[in-house]
């Protein structure tokens, strides 16, 4: 190693010195601010929605090794880990085999912004930026990482901090995916490690992931010969569907079967170009000048991306994405350009060969870099040490202890729990969501809202009984607070248990005749909700042809305003809706209270006291449910599924379906690929 030093000129000895410096000045300030002690305690992560996002860790160590599988958690159960990306968690739980799955946690969600300043210095390297543009690069993205103008969009600390930190790392990944590929296109190498690095950003985001899609044709923009360029492009995004088949082939296949959102959009102006980032807007201008007069392509799809995720963020409105979270990938690409624009110091001609005044310039623009951030945070320190200290640091950590036990102690059952703002106390006012991890009992709200069917009837149900009510679904029309309609609401979801906290609310749950008080834990009120089993006969039903819409068209006002004992059943098939029809038609036995009812996370078991009507199993619908010894499941309003025993012990088993197993299938089959394409490549580059 000495002499691979010794045998490095003084320009090359310098450059690396330099790095080397410049790194430890970043990271050193990074670490002076934020008070990294709390990554070390075994405590659960708190703090806006990473307070929540500590169960998706929990669940998938528990369903390890599968990576995605079901979840009866939240939403009466939804597909877990289907419509959002898995990476960070997997990392964590592997991590976790080496320390407590708490600190695993807690040290993926750092490393998800920290590698901000690698992620910047190894995107310019790879974009061939020369000496000191990237060491630059390195101190400006601290700019963005402190940058406290936003805490929901992404890429930065509050973001990171409130539960963005799969998008935040998404956007590192993309950004050295981008350098790594123009790399490779250059010198016709790197095609396995950008198959792999794209398969990751995929499986972080999906935000990021279909810009990583989009960009495709826009790499052409990169100088070279169009022929080699088109089998590079090629072969790796092959690559990068191969390795990341296994999730997004049936995310794409089962989309219908999740949520949506509507959000409206949100544009301020002031958060384009910061004003204390007018030195970098200057010297990103300076950079765009001189790419277009020199016709350099290192900065071409740096362009793309800042252009099209400013269109986005200006204009994007009324869909299924927030506007808000393609700000980051702009601002990201300002502070790289910036540091590019900084980098041609070098084209100044007294300069080129004056190695010591470089230096003595980069680390002056260096602190200058970090003297200004500082003046930018403000609160993003004190966020942390409340994120990470945890929630059992909390001094009204008792009042959950003691709500855990005793929900702990209860039979099984899932849990409704009144919303309430002042939760944040313990940690955040999402606290509840973690009712699975510490008592084994299903609750109904959690995140990954789109992931389930069943998520806008319990928001419905939250609506009705709690008088500030989290609205987490934008764009849907919430009904006005109505308890007692709340609570045959919960009846009909399947709720055995109602946990109340403030007075209002504990005296309307007493004087309830549907609700029977067991205990008061000290803060909370814990109440069994009657007649509200998960399995139960359908006496009469009406039926309807399921079209794109029956969810928002036909099962929301069912629920908000029907005949809660007269629900819909959503035929997908003639052959379907003609056993129904002849089911309606044809007279039928009236049903009798279900017995024997016994749940898994994955299974769904019972006694069928009348064979040959309908019974509800108040769990959400995915085709992917199989069912022995009745026909079925088929599709039932709100979002549940509907059996008709033909034996008396009936048997719902999740398992994966026919795209599952070919997703998983071509992922196994990237790898021998990846072997043989980087193969093919060498050889080719060796002849």
């Amino acid at each position: 190693m000495f002499k691979q030093l010794r045998s490095l000129d003084k320009k090359k000895l310098n450059e690396i010195l330099l790095t080397i410096i410049v790194f430890l000045i970043v990271y050193i300030f990074i670490f002076s601010i934020i008070p990294t002690k709390y990554l070390f305690t075994n405590t659960d992560l708190a703090g806006g929605d990473t307070g929540s996002h500590i169960y998706i860790p929990w669940y998938a160590k528990e369903v390890f090794p599968k990576i995605k599988w079901w979840s009866p958690d939240w939403y009466s159960g939804f597909p877990f880990l289907y419509f959002y990306p898995p990476l960070l968690y997997t990392a964590t739980v592997i991590l976790s085999f080496l320390v407590p799955l708490a600190i695993s946690f807690k040290l993926i969600t750092f490393l998800a912004i920290a590698v901000f300043p690698l992620a910047a210095y190894l995107c310019l390297k790879f974009l061939k930026a020369k000496f000191p543009g990237p060491q630059l690069g390195t101190a400006l993205i601290t700019f963005l990482m402190f940058f406290e103008g936003f805490n929901t969009y992404g890429g930065n600390w509050p973001s990171t901090l409130a539960g963005q930190f799969t998008h935040t790392f998404s956007i590192a990944l993309l950004f050295v995916f981008v350098g790594l590929m123009y790399k490779g296109i250059k010198e016709k190498r790197y095609l396995a490690a950008n198959a792999i690095l794209g398969a990751a950003v995929i499986l972080s985001h999906p935000i990021s992931g279909l810009m990583l899609i989009a960009l495709a044709p826009f790499f052409f923009l990169i100088n070279g010969k169009i022929k080699e360029k088109i089998k590079y492009i090629f072969f790796t995004y092959i690559g990068i569907f191969l390795l990341s088949a296994f999730w997004t082939l049936s995310m794409v296949w089962y989309k219908s079967y999740s949520g949506t959102m509507s959000w409206t959009n949100e544009v301020k102006w002031s958060l384009i170009f910061p004003k204390l980032w007018i030195g970098c807007t200057v010297l990103a201008l300076i950079g765009i000048i001189w790419t277009i007069l020199k016709k350099d392509d290192r900065l071409r799809i740096l362009g793309v991306i800042a252009s099209s995720s400013i269109l986005l963020y200006l204009f994007l409105n009324k869909t299924t994405v927030w506007n808000t979270r393609f700000l980051p990938y702009f601002l990201f690409c300002l502070l790289l350009v910036a540091a590019y624009g900084f980098s041609l110091i070098r084209e100044i001609k007294f300069l080129k060969k004056k190695y010591l005044l470089l230096d003595l310039i980069l680390l002056l623009a260096v602190g200058t870099s970090i003297y200004y951030v500082k003046q930018e945070h403000t609160y993003s320190a004190s966020w942390f040490k409340w994120n990470y200290e945890g929630y059992q640091a909390k001094s009204s950590y008792n009042d959950l202890d003691n709500l855990y036990s005793y929900i702990k102690s209860l039979p099984p059952g899932r849990v409704m729990w009144e919303y309430r703002p002042e939760y944040d106390k313990y940690g955040t006012p999402r606290v509840l969501e973690t009712i699975p991890m510490h008592t084994g009992h299903p609750t109904f709200e959690g995140l990954l809202i789109e992931s389930g069917l069943a998520g806008p009837f319990h928001f419905i149900n939250q609506a009705e009984t709690t008088k500030k009510p989290t609205t987490a679904i934008a764009g849907f029309e919430y009904p006005p607070f109505d308890f007692t309609k709340g609570i045959k609401h919960l009846q009909a979801s399947g709720a055995e248990y109602f946990v109340s906290y403030t007075e209002e609310i504990k005296t309307l749950a007493d004087n309830n005749a549907d609700l029977i008080l067991l205990k008061n834990t000290g803060a909370f009120n814990v109440y069994r909700v009657s007649n509200a089993p998960l399995v139960e006969p359908i006496n009469n039903f009406t039926i309807q042809v399921k079209n794109k819409d029956w969810l928002k068209k036909d099962s929301v006002p069912w629920y908000k305003n029907g005949d809660l004992k007269k629900p819909i059943i959503f035929t997908t098939s003639l052959e379907e809706n003609e056993l129904w029809q002849n089911l309606l038609s044809a007279e039928r036995p009236e049903g009798q209270p279900v017995t024997n009812i016994w749940v898994t996370n994955d299974t769904v078991t019972f006694r069928a006291p009348v064979i040959g009507i309908p019974y509800v199993i108040k769990i959400s619908y995915f085709p992917t449910w199989k069912v022995i010894g009745a026909k079925g499941p088929y599709l039932v309003s709100p979002a549940y599924m509907v059996v008709i025993p033909t034996e008396e012990n009936v048997t719902l088993k999740f398992g994966y379906g026919f795209i599952d197993y070919v997703g998983y299938g071509l992922t196994l089959m990237g790898i021998p690929y990846l072997f043989m394409i980087t193969k093919k490549l060498n050889k080719k580059k060796g002849d």
